[in-house]
């Protein structure tokens, strides 16, 4: 009996497993049934919305090809400055390019623009304190696209003075003309020379060398009257002086007295002269119809006592002064009406000038253009003589000058007195202006080449390779070993904070170019990016969960993992945040509708897709690491964003980045449970209110980061309900449910951002202009878009600069968020370290390093976006730009 028991136990012990085995199969099978289920229903909803989206997306370019047909696709073109700086610090040789000789340059006077084998060729006549060089400049018609000028040097000094070589001292002038012609003059040397194709080397011929003017004191300026008869005005430190006979004759000046000349100027088209002394200037103009001397006093009327350089615009007969206070123009035109430019906002941004140059070589008749060298930098007025327009550009730093600024032990920064301009010249060569600037520490030339969009954007796109593009695809910035060198990129360990969102920019920028125009390299490169997105996703071996960056081999500073899912030695930088998710969702849900052609294409992306916000959503809102923690910034959850006071700055952008991904993956992939979600943060916990106030505004919190994690998801949004289709109704239903506090919320946020000028947040604002609200009454946010990109410098590397000593910025009364200066007035783009839009542009002090190189992303999507909504095929309709 005792046995029968037993083996009755036995038997039923085994039926319990084998119910329990049958059970775990069972469950296991119907979550693989609902897997597959999940999986057909996302194909099934796929392939109902392809052959729609692909037919739209056909009728897009179609419509935009006769648009472009019929336009004649005419683009704006306009000026970019492009430097090349040389200099004799052998500290910056890998930096810059790097001069023949050590000894400082004095001056440099450009000679007229010749022709080599098809090629123009610009000589510039440069005189340093023991030689005279010819640097030979290569102008090819695609200067633009090339890294720099192809220049040559070569050492005239022996070639024309033979063995005896003159001395040449800061004293010495030097005058060239515009039939290759130069002197060279002091009180102990006057030679002259004349060279009828000066790119012939031995064809130089310097029949006048005489001792000089030793009679004369002192020289401190001399202008050439007529060439040919070698007629001059010579102003010394006891008097004015005339050459006549071919310097055989030598007569003073009476009208201005025996007093020290510092500066002589000569309009050669109206024969007028003027002369400042050490406390007048002295004019020679016609006044009644007769030629008279005419005397100003300094003291007062020219903020004298000393005036630097003079110079006359010959198109306007104005007369340009420069000194140690300001910059005075006196229109001979208009009764000698002197005009004085001070301090202020859009006026001159720094005063202290040395010398001034009229650029009369100017071919656009319909500008006036005028240079003052100062003690720090550079400075270019410029007018339209057509609605007296005035613009004022300031060329001062490492991005312009070949010197860096040093911070003394007390804080001061201080350029260390190499950014002054001891000289300056200007010529033209295809039409663009070529400036060249020297300094105590070498010379930078100034190419300003005449471009369009589509050209800047060939030259943007030809820098991502090879320095940007890594890990077959992700697009973002490089640091650099040595100081502005590019040679010295970091080709092993480039790592950003967050590789998924910067990259992302590209990756649309790509998609919006491949939707419009069906260019495969386009959808290849695109889709390229896009796959190194996604495997951010992929190393992590957690469905759903994004890596901030990888790096092969190595784990670097910071929280790193080691890949255990993937082939090779792939490690992951962790703790990811909202930024990371923001640049997965935006990548993903713009690549579903713009790169993404077929059905398993678009099932991958909206697998993705679906895998992030699930995870997000199945852990409460929170974004959980590998390692079971919850991450810094990885919070969109009622109980922190409206209980927890800690979290209130982030409740307006969290609230409004979570309700934007979830109707966005809602729209694509159909899934309830993302629907459940958005009515339970709306009607349950107020996260549409939430997002009204997102900007926060008061000074002292104003963070530019979080305007791009507000713009990404206002954007996916709008384009998202863009997209929808008639079929999703419902769908629609719950984005207009927001779509009144979204309006309020964007609109709020964007007038509080767009004195900033940012070209991609203007063009999210021109989609919702046109595309949610169908609306084209303004065209400001075009104007103020394609000023920046313009302005945008060609050189992405993070130069350093220096904005304290400007004089045309007002203060701002309030410190940033970080209790550093700033300024109410907006920069140049061009003349500021600044290069991305999480950053703030009103920074004061001293910002950039000249140690990483950024990527041109952003200008590349905001340029896209223009051509996408049609405002680049407009643009010659457009007028004042």
């Amino acid at each position: 009996m005792a046995q029968f028991t037993k083996s009755l136990l036995l038997l039923f012990s085994l039926l319990l497993s084998v119910i329990f085995i049958t059970l775990v199969l069972a469950e296991a099978n119907n979550k693989e049934i609902k897997r597959k289920t999940l999986l057909t229903s996302l194909e099934n909803k796929s392939k109902s919305k392809v052959e729609q989206e692909q037919l739209l997306k056909n009728t897009f370019t179609q419509q935009r090809k006769q648009k472009l047909k019929e336009d004649n696709y005419d683009l704006l073109y306009f000026e970019q400055v492009k430097p090349e700086i040389w200099t004799n610090n052998v500290n910056y040789s890998n930096c810059w390019n790097f001069l023949p000789f050590n000894e400082q340059i004095l001056q440099v006077k450009s000679l007229s623009v010749n022709s080599n084998n098809n090629e123009k060729v610009v000589g510039l006549l440069v005189l340093t304190t023991k030689d005279l060089y010819l640097a030979i400049i290569l102008e090819a018609n695609n200067l633009f696209n090339n890294k720099s000028s192809n220049t040559k040097w070569v050492r005239l000094t022996d070639r024309i003075f033979g063995s005896v070589s003159p001395s040449f001292g800061e004293l010495t002038k030097l005058r060239t003309n515009n039939n290759d012609s130069f002197i060279l003059m002091s009180n102990n040397l006057f030679i002259f020379c004349k060279n009828q194709n000066w790119i012939n080397l031995n064809g130089w011929n310097c029949p006048v060398v005489n001792n000089g003017f030793q009679s004369l004191s002192t020289i401190n300026d001399v202008v050439v009257l007529d060439w040919y008869n070698l007629q001059l005005l010579i102003g010394t430190n006891n008097g004015l002086y005339m050459t006549y006979n071919y310097l055989q004759h030598l007569e003073i000046i009476k009208e201005v007295g025996i007093n020290p000349i510092m500066a002589v100027a000569y309009n050669n088209i109206t024969k007028d002269i003027a002369v400042s002394t050490s406390d007048k200037l002295f004019i020679y103009s016609t006044v009644h119809q007769k030629k008279v001397w005419y005397g100003f006093d300094n003291d007062g009327l020219i903020d004298g006592p000393f005036v630097n350089s003079l110079a006359f615009d010959e198109k306007t007969n104005i007369l340009w002064i420069s000194n140690t206070d300001t910059m005075i123009n006196i229109n001979f035109n208009n009764y000698f009406e002197l005009t004085r430019f001070g301090s202020g906002v859009n006026s001159i941004p720094y005063n202290t000038s040395k010398l001034v140059f009229v650029d009369n070589l100017h071919k656009d008749q319909g500008f006036s253009s005028v240079w003052f060298g100062t003690t720090k930098g550079a400075v270019r007025y410029r007018k339209d003589l057509q609605n007296s327009k005035e613009d004022w550009s300031y060329f001062y730093g490492s991005r312009y000058l070949p010197e860096v600024f040093t911070t003394l032990a007390d804080g001061t920064v201080t350029d260390n007195g190499y950014q002054e301009i001891i000289d300056i010249s200007v010529t033209h060569v295809f039409n663009y202006e070529l400036t060249v600037l020297i300094t105590k520490h070498g010379m930078s030339i100034l190419h300003f080449p005449i471009i369009n969009l589509d050209m800047k954007e060939q030259y943007y796109n030809d820098i991502i390779f090879p320095r940007h593009w890594r890990n077959n695809g992700l697009v973002t910035q490089t640091s650099l070993f040595r100081f502005g060198d590019l040679d010295s990129w970091n080709r092993w360990n480039a790592t950003t904070d967050n590789d998924a969102l910067w990259s992302s920019f590209f990756v649309i920028y790509k998609g919006f170019d491949y939707y419009m125009t069906n260019n495969p390299n386009s959808k290849k490169i695109g889709w390229q990016a896009y796959e190194a997105i996604e495997f951010l996703l992929n190393v992590t071996c957690v469905t759903g969960y994004t890596a901030r960056s990888i790096n092969m081999n190595y784990p670097l500073k910071g929280k790193w993992f080691k890949s255990t899912c993937t082939s090779g030695d792939w490690y992951f930088s962790s703790d990811s945040s909202s930024d990371t998710v923001s640049g997965q969702v935006f990548t993903h849900v713009f690549t579903y509708y713009l790169l993404a052609d077929n059905y398993n294409e678009k099932l991958r992306v909206k697998k993705n897709l679906y895998n992030i916000l699930h995870y997000i959503v199945k852990n409460g809102f929170l974004l959980y690491d590998v390692d079971g923690e919850r991450t810094r910034w990885g919070v969109w959850a009622p109980q922190f964003l409206n209980s927890d006071p800690s979290w209130y700055g982030e409740r307006g952008v969290n609230s409004l980045e979570i309700l934007s991904w979830l109707l966005a993956t809602y729209s694509i992939t159909g899934e309830e449970e993302f629907k459940d979600a958005f009515l339970y943060l709306v009607e349950e916990n107020l996260y549409d209110i939430n997002i009204i106030n997102q900007k926060l505004v008061k000074p002292t919190e104003v963070n530019y980061s979080d305007d791009e994690l507000a713009f990404l998801p206002y954007f996916i949004y709008f384009f998202s309900y863009s997209q929808l289709t008639a079929e999703q109704q419902s769908v629609k239903q719950l984005f207009d449910r927001i779509l009144p506090a979204m309006k309020v919320s964007f609109e709020r946020a964007y007038n509080y951002i767009k004195k900033e000028r940012s070209p991609i947040w203007n063009a999210i604002y021109g989609f919702y202009k046109e595309k949610v609200l169908h609306k084209s009454d303004n065209n400001d946010w075009i104007y103020s878009t394609l000023q920046t990109l313009k302005e945008w410098p060609l050189s992405l590397v993070d130069w350093p600069y220096f904005a304290n000593n400007r004089i045309d910025i007002q203060m701002d009364p309030y410190p940033t968020r970080f209790n550093t200066q700033q300024t109410l007035t907006l920069m140049k783009y061009f003349e500021n370290t600044f290069l991305r839009w999480n950053s703030n542009p009103y920074e004061l002090g001293l910002t950039g390093s000249a140690t990483t190189e950024d990527v041109p992303n952003t200008w590349l999507l905001s340029h896209s976006m223009l051509k996408y909504l049609g405002k680049i095929e407009n643009l010659k309709k457009i007028k004042d730009l």
